[in-house]
């Protein structure tokens, strides 16, 4: 015997038996995903209730219907994508088969999400796009995958992308050749910060820190570039002999990014063994620690560090004792706070390929459990075993 149509449970809902009407779509669920009635009723309820996952996959069913749709099919996958599940996005832009810009976008981000290579997907779409919001978009990839000596043959070639032009000069920690680049933008966000960070590499800390608080604070400014004003207004902060202010800039910035970031953990490991320093140096003015702790007591080193193997890329020693050690590191990353950090090796700009960090990956692929559920986690985890 067939089960409550789509239409029998609706009227359940609406008549104020919710828990009956979700319990009952769930009991008999591929009848009522199949039956071919409006289901997105269902996915808002669903979503009221916390059945995120069971949302989502209403929702896909019900683009599944329309292939080819993109009106359909690409806000569905964006929300997955921005969800954590950039694999389950890359599956449904396969059975979309929707063939537009924004579809090819979602394709380039989705797959850097997951590491893999978009250097022929870039390379594509510079030959088939050619106005200045594609070669905005191209750069960012570029950095994005690490591949920065393409990112300025690209800059010589295009005009249009001043932004990123002067980016890469204040990455070079060269704000003389940003400025000119800085005169051209309009206001915005990414254009303030980058204003601030020449001003701060020009030694005027005052206007800079300004500048980042405003940036920091403004719900106008994106996640990205919260972060990284953050970042840097630790900077400023610690360098000022403001420690505590400094850590707390720090850890807004590590909550303000939706990516591993390493600047701001360093921000925020300086400013804490500063602030430990100093309580060490008080320790060994009071008379108890001269007269019981002399023999016992040591500074901390960089292989005491909970990111200590990250560092060995920046050329620092475990053995190092972490203040000169870590403000070693910070140096070397130069004029670049954000997610994908560069060091200058003998003028040339190039990638910092840290080593993956196996609880930053687990984290990401736990996202996956508001999207598919716990069972698709579970197969990620079996698919990226070691």
């Amino acid at each position: 015997m067939p089960g409550p149509d789509e239409k029998s449970i609706r009227a359940l809902w609406d008549d104020g038996q919710r828990a009956t009407a979700l319990r009952t779509a769930l009991e008999n669920w591929d009848d009522v995903l199949d039956g071919g009635g409006d289901l997105h009723w269902l996915a808002r309820a669903l979503r009221v209730c916390g059945a995120d996952a069971a949302a989502l996959s209403t929702q896909v069913h019900m683009a599944r219907r329309r292939e080819g749709d993109a009106d359909s099919w690409l806000p569905l996958i964006r929300s997955i994508h921005h969800s954590g599940d950039p694999w389950w996005a890359l599956e449904l832009l396969d059975c979309a088969a929707v063939e537009t810009r924004d579809a090819r976008t979602l394709q380039v981000e989705a797959s850097l999400a997951i590491g893999a290579d978009v250097s022929t997907m870039v390379a594509q779409w510079l030959q088939d796009y050619r106005d200045a919001a594609a070669h905005e978009a191209a750069m960012s990839w570029l950095v994005a995958s690490g591949r920065i000596c393409e990112a300025e043959d690209l800059l010589q070639r295009v005009a249009g992308v001043p932004v990123w032009r002067a980016r890469l000069a204040l990455w070079r920690m060269r704000p003389d050749l940003a400025r000119e680049d800085l005169a051209q933008l309009p206001p915005s966000p990414q254009a303030s910060i980058l204003k601030a960070l020449a001003s701060l590499q020009e030694g005027d800390a005052r206007t800079a820190e300004a500048a980042l608080r405003s940036l920091a604070d403004s719900a106008d400014s994106p996640e990205s570039v919260q972060c990284e004003a953050r970042s840097w207004l630790a900077t400023i902060l610690r360098v000022d002999g403001r420690y505590e202010e400094a850590t707390r800039a720090a850890d807004e910035a590590n909550k303000a990014s939706p990516q591993f970031t390493l600047g701001p953990r360093l921000e925020r490991e300086l400013a804490v063994e500063h602030s430990t320093d100093g309580a060490r140096r008080r320790d060994r003015e009071s008379f108890l620690w001269r007269l019981f702790g002399r023999h016992r007591q040591r500074g901390r080193t960089i292989g005491d560090l909970e990111y200590a193997h990250l560092l060995d890329p920046l050329g620092v020693e475990p053995e190092e004792a972490v203040i000169p050690g870590l403000e070693k590191a910070i140096e070397r990353l130069g004029g670049n706070r954000t997610a994908y950090p560069t060091i200058l090796e003998d003028g040339v700009l190039l990638p910092l390929r840290l080593p993956l960090d196996p609880r930053h990956h687990g984290a990401t692929i736990q996202r996956v459990l508001w999207t598919r559920g716990v069972d698709a986690v579970r197969r990620l985890y079996r698919e990226f075993e070691p």
